[in-house]
């Protein structure tokens, strides 16, 4: 493959990686002008967010296995083609039912991208390389998420709520464009075939429980899933700090929040230059603890001093960071742990990373509020069940990581 064709396709498949993240947030500075529009309850219309993280949660278990028995770009192309037909419903929902409608589809056909992306990696650059692959990837979906409430934010006051969805429309278009003219099929005929016998409910079946037989995948995946818990207990807890306890707008909470996604991107970064000299097992450990260290310092400076923006956010800046040697790594690591099975790894990842993650965030919204404790308390527990857990990716030496070009890199 040309420098010229790696960089388009890696394009591709990281347009397809942000397009879930970014569809799930760019809306959100638009839910109370969707709540005056329909005339309905706040928590009828927040259904178009919780609604739609189970949709992901749930269609990610089946978007690996069917991609290993037809092939990655046909099941790539339906779902984005569920993702199109979700958005132009939620851009045009004449009613906050159909809308919520809308969002399930168009959350469930984004998946699809969030799943075959990683591995569509795995199918072209082998154990070795798709770890930095998946770290490149990984960025992308925290940039999306990033950019995507301000770009709503904007369009909302300039043109109304339905003008978020309209962009999630012209988002789908150009897509599924890509997909269809650029991307061929990573799968070979024969690994098609090994996955064609059966019904496909067996097929999807056989595939998870081919998984499921890993102990090193549930190591990766579960270490990953907990890091990514920390991630979202803070996201959810923090707006009710800002806003209760410390009696900050929603504007500077935005400002401060900035740094939480950009530092993770870094450690991903960093993460794909560390790889060939740390080795992807070393990686993770190394981020699991010196993120458990920090934490466990940042409580200390809680109880020490009076909690103010900065104290809140800076420390978790260097959180986020760990967790950028870690969650991207768990991910490939867990995708490697099942040789013949890569799209249901990593679809099962996904739907356990999500599952856990929308626990952590429901139950931190619901008991953070005047005080920091709580959300301590939920992220010190993720931390040491990560902690525990390392034990289990040191079962078999892990695939050697040969020094490789990086898919940025071009080489």
């Amino acid at each position: 493959m040309t420098v010229r064709a790696k960089a388009a396709l890696f394009l591709v498949l990281m347009l397809m990686t942000a397009a879930g993240p970014f569809s799930m947030q760019i809306f959100l500075p638009a839910l109370p002008a969707i709540q005056r529009s329909f005339g309905v309850s706040q928590s009828f219309v927040q259904l178009t967010l919780s609604l739609s993280m189970v949709a992901i949660a749930v269609s990610t278990l089946f978007y690996g296995p069917l991609s290993d028995r037809y092939g990655r770009k046909p099941v790539l192309v339906g779902g984005m083609a569920l993702f199109l037909a979700g958005s132009l419903l939620s851009t045009f929902a004449p009613s906050v039912a159909l809308l919520i409608l809308g969002r399930i589809a168009q959350a469930a056909g984004a998946a699809a991208g969030m799943v075959l992306s990683r591995a569509i990696v795995r199918d072209i650059y082998g154990a070795a390389e798709a770890p930095k692959a998946i770290n490149y990837l990984t960025i992308a979906m925290v940039i999306a998420p990033m950019v995507a409430p301000v770009v709503g934010g904007f369009l909302t006051e300039g043109f109304g709520w339905r003008a978020n969805f309209a962009v999630t429309v012209a988002l789908g278009l150009l897509v599924g464009a890509l997909v269809v003219g650029l991307l061929h099929e990573t799968l070979s005929s024969a690994e098609r075939a090994r996955s064609r016998d059966g019904s496909i409910a067996r097929s999807a079946l056989g595939g998870l429980r081919q998984v499921a037989r890993s102990r090193r995948f549930w190591g990766y995946t579960l270490i990953s899933t907990f890091s990514m818990a920390i991630f979202f207990a803070f996201v959810a807890g923090t707006p009710y700090l800002m806003s209760d306890l410390l009696q900050r707008p929603p504007s500077e909470y935005g400002l401060w929040f900035l740094g939480i996604p950009g530092m993770f991107a870094v450690g991903s970064f960093a993460a794909t230059r560390l790889l060939n000299t740390l080795g992807l097992d070393r990686l993770i450990v190394l981020g699991s603890i010196l993120g458990a260290v920090t934490l466990a310092v940042t409580a200390g400076l809680y109880a020490s001093f009076d909690l103010t923006p900065a104290l809140l956010f800076v420390p978790a800046y260097a959180i986020s960071f760990f967790q950028g040697l870690i969650i991207p790594n768990g991910v490939a690591g867990a995708i490697n742990a099942s040789p013949g099975a890569f799209g249901a790894a990593s679809g099962l990842v996904g739907f356990i990373q999500m599952t856990f993650s929308a626990a952590a965030a429901q139950l931190s919204g619901a008991i953070v509020g005047g005080s920091i404790w709580p959300l301590v308390a939920i992220m010190a527990v993720c931390a040491s069940l990560a902690l525990i857990l390392l034990p289990l990716i040191g079962s078999r030496p892990e695939v050697p990581e040969r020094a490789a070009a990086s898919p940025a890199d071009g080489g």
